[in-house]
């Protein structure tokens, strides 16, 4: 509509996109803040099968891709992103179950 012509003006890819259209710092910023949430939560989940706790470990397959290169523009992309997100956050939270919290 801007041409006049059936161009592509930005690129179809995430990371193109984001730099096509936030310009190189914000966009790279928010490249960057993806990037480190992914990794945290790798990093997090990926300590607790030891400890016999495998529903973060689990989730975290199904949701880095989506946090890192999911197509964010697409609302249904960045619903699930957000959801994954939170399931494998809350999943990662220690649930205490001494007996002195129980309320019996």
């Amino acid at each position: 509509m801007l041409t006049g012509k059936a161009v592509f003006l930005v690129s179809e890819t995430e990371f193109g996109r984001l730099v096509g259209e936030q310009g190189i710092i914000f966009g790279g910023g928010v490249i960057l803040i993806r990037l480190i949430l992914a990794l945290r939560v790798t990093a997090k989940s990926w300590k607790l099968p030891k400890e016999e706790r495998l529903l973060p470990f689990t989730l975290c397959g199904a949701a880095c891709p989506a946090l890192f290169q999911g197509q964010w523009a697409q609302p249904s992309v960045l619903g699930f992103a957000i959801i994954m997100a939170g399931l494998v956050m809350a999943a990662l939270n220690k649930v205490d179950t001494s007996l002195e919290n129980s309320t019996l």
